[in-house]
């Protein structure tokens, strides 16, 4: 089976499977990256080469070396890939066996500052301030603001909501707060389809939102990233409610682990209880 065919036919697996476009689109251009590199067939690659290949990778802010979170999810993209290829019998064995996976560390919440948010959120135009709210006050991802369509937004009658298709095809409904329908509105809702689209009409892809969202946020000199947004979003959330199955929920998480990295807990409430710790033993 020749490269392009083999491409094609794990893209076809993918969407068996039930990935979002965008887990789809995000693996094959790594691997038509990993390909272009190999300048051969993928099936004839060693484990040097993927030690090599993954030394030459910059970071996804394309300075340096990759992190080692993205390190890990290129190993991972890479090892999905031929195992497939070998169950299906178009490679002889899995070049990722033997690479050591870097440990990572347990992530920090991140949330974008208040004044920085409000700033953002101020000068954008309508468009971009709607993106901001969807991440800020919803939670969403990029892939997800770039995938909203009108079916997803249940503006009319009861509660407004909003249905999210998130990772792996995980559906989940988010509370459509006011200011969140407000910046739809002003974007302008279509009748139907895609919520965004470019000036020649095709849908914005997951990277273009995210390209567009940090270019902005950098042009006001604010050093976050689109993804800082919903980290405010998880923090915020986990301060009103104290209840980390709600922010798990909301956030689209399949552990608890995974919603408490978004959920920044309040210095002054963690020091005043420790400090209010009751004194058991003599001085």
């Amino acid at each position: 089976m020749c490269t392009s065919d083999l491409l094609v036919g794990y893209e076809q697996w993918e969407r068996r499977r039930g990935l979002t476009v965008s887990t789809i689109e995000r693996r094959r251009d790594t691997l038509r990256a990993w390909q272009r590199w190999l300048d051969g067939c993928p099936c004839a690659a060693t484990n040097s080469d993927v030690e090599a290949w993954l030394d030459s990778r910059h970071d996804v802010t394309g300075r340096g070396v990759p992190s080692a979170r993205y390190r890990r999810w290129l190993i991972s993209t890479l090892h999905g890939f031929y195992r497939w290829a070998v169950d299906v019998g178009a490679c002889p064995a899995d070049p990722t066996v033997g690479v050591v996976r870097p440990r990572v560390r347990r992530g920090l919440p991140r949330p974008i500052g208040d004044a920085d948010l409000d700033v953002a959120v101020r000068l954008a135009d309508p468009q971009m301030r709607a993106w901001l709210l969807l991440m800020a006050y919803a939670g969403l991802r990029c892939a997800e603001v770039a995938g909203l369509e009108r079916g997803d937004v249940a503006d009319s009658g009861g509660l407004p909501v909003l249905r999210v298709c998130g990772k792996g095809g995980r559906e989940r409904i988010v509370p459509a707060h006011p200011l969140v329908l407000m910046a739809l509105r002003a974007a302008g809702l279509p009748g139907s389809g895609r919520l965004f689209v470019r000036s020649d009409g095709q849908p914005f892809t997951p990277s273009q939102v995210s390209r567009r969202v940090n270019w902005y946020l950098r042009s006001l000199g604010v050093s976050d990233s689109a993804h800082s947004l919903r980290h405010w979003f998880g923090t915020n959330l986990y301060a009103q409610c104290h209840d980390l199955r709600v922010v798990q929920e909301l956030l689209g998480h399949e552990s608890l682990e995974m919603a408490a990295l978004y959920a920044q807990w309040s210095r002054v409430a963690g020091r005043q209880a420790v400090e209010g710790l009751p004194v058991r033993l003599a001085a």
